[in-house]
């Protein structure tokens, strides 16, 4: 396992991570067409157990759109989850989380208005019925080593 140096080093970037807990399968055939599926697996993609999906927030483009439909950067493959969400904007140093018109509810820790708001450090999310946490690079690595430790003791 990377030390928390190496980890910032070779991962210098923002995560977004999809907490477990509840997951609502899509029920529906126009639901289950946003599925997001890896080759070889019959079904989506979601937190199982105590696992927690990671995704790197990449500065390649300004926005990153993350919600249900396939055609999102990040794809959260769950019911409770608009077509189309959230969008992450990347500006500078720092990531801004921003409502898609129409959306279902967005709380950081209150309902988010459509100018959105900057994310830095930690910062807890609830898309949906979801619960996302968004990390700078050092606190990602923070976490990381937290669960390395758990888990070794």
């Amino acid at each position: 396992m990377l030390k928390p140096v190496e980890f910032k080093t070779r991962y210098p970037h923002a995560w977004l991570v999809w907490e477990p807990g509840s997951w609502s399968e899509p029920k529906t055939p126009e639901m289950a067409a946003s599925k997001t599926l890896q080759p070889g697996q019959d079904r989506p993609i979601a937190p199982v157990g105590e696992d927690a999906l990671c995704f790197e927030l990449k500065p390649n483009a300004t926005v990153l759109k993350v919600g249900r439909a396939s055609d999102n950067h990040i794809i959260l493959n769950d019911m409770r989850v608009s077509r189309s969400q959230l969008e992450l904007r990347h500006q500078g140093e720092t990531w801004q989380v921003v409502p898609v018109r129409g959306a279902r509810n967005i709380l950081l820790g209150e309902p988010l208005d459509e100018q959105g708001v900057k994310v830095v450090g930690t910062t807890k999310l609830q898309a949906g019925g979801i619960q996302l946490s968004f990390y700078d690079a050092a606190d990602f690595a923070a976490r990381l080593e937290h669960e390395a430790q758990r888990f070794t003791r």
